[in-house]
């Protein structure tokens, strides 16, 4: 392959990453916004949040100082557990 196409590719993947991850912080800047003023739900069918994709928005949310509540099973302790 030529060196500029490769160098063309990494460029562009850079550059879909740069979007991305400005992409993603809006979305949390928005979701703070909503949260001041609205309760919200993120809703996902995984037994045990530990699985969910959506993780990693609840812990950007956490450490910007939203509170987060789990509906977890009655008999699950800890969102770490193997409870299945």
């Amino acid at each position: 392959m030529f060196g500029w196409v490769r160098n063309l590719r990494i460029l562009k993947g850079r550059l879909w990453k740069a979007y991305a991850n400005q992409t993603i912080r809006e979305g949390i800047k928005q979701l703070i916004e909503i949260a001041k003023v609205k309760r919200m739900c993120n809703v996902c069918m995984e037994l045990n949040p530990k699985y969910c994709h959506r993780r990693f928005i609840t812990t950007c949310l956490e450490n910007k100082g939203v509170k987060i509540v789990h509906i977890i099973e009655k008999e699950q302790r800890r969102l770490d557990s193997n409870f299945a």
